[in-house]
């Protein structure tokens, strides 16, 4: 069941990348051109669209996530697991927006250590404590782990977002 909603779920993320990759660029080019206001601006401008782009497919998900994880299986039980994951993830779609455009532009902008940082302590010791103790402590089983996910995704776009806010990575050296 997860690996139909992950599938599902690409549909969404993959633009999230060329969105990741064009803030990159953008934030790197503009910087590199003494041009810090439109190095923001670009960064910004990334992570609007990605969000509605993003929020948009998630939408999609919460509406239809049944027809949508029939496309890959057929199984009843499946089918209704897969489902799950999507209404809980379809959520996130706009933080993980966050997340690809605004690393993104961190590291276009040469700060690479921020994203590092901000991932491991999401990753290992925020989402998987949290996934343990909804998934196993309480029984909540992989709709706890999803749920990890979904809560994990919104403080990291949080986190992404108040770094690239502070606007410390206008004036690294690269």
């Amino acid at each position: 069941a997860h690996q139909i909603g992950l599938r599902v779920e690409s549909l969404s993320y993959m633009p999230g990348f060329g969105f990741a990759v064009a803030a990159t660029a953008l934030v790197g080019q503009n910087l590199g051109a003494k041009d810090i206001q439109k190095a923001e601006e670009s960064g910004w401008e990334a992570a609007k669209l990605c969000a509605v782009l993003m929020g948009s497919a998630g939408l999609f998900m919460i509406i239809f996530p049944t027809q949508m994880a029939r496309l890959f299986v057929s199984d009843p039980q499946v089918v209704n697991l897969a489902a799950w994951y999507l209404r809980i993830v379809a959520i996130s779609e706009p933080g993980l927006a966050l997340i690809f455009t605004l690393v993104g532009g961190l590291q276009g902008a040469g700060d690479t250590r921020s994203p590092l940082y901000i991932s491991i302590f999401g990753l290992w010791l925020f989402r998987l404590p949290l996934a343990y103790v909804l998934g196993v402590v309480l029984g909540w089983g992989a709709v706890g782990a999803w749920t990890a996910m979904t809560i994990d995704t919104f403080i990291r776009g949080g986190l992404y977002w108040y770094r690239f806010r502070q606007g410390k990575w206008k004036y690294m050296k690269v």
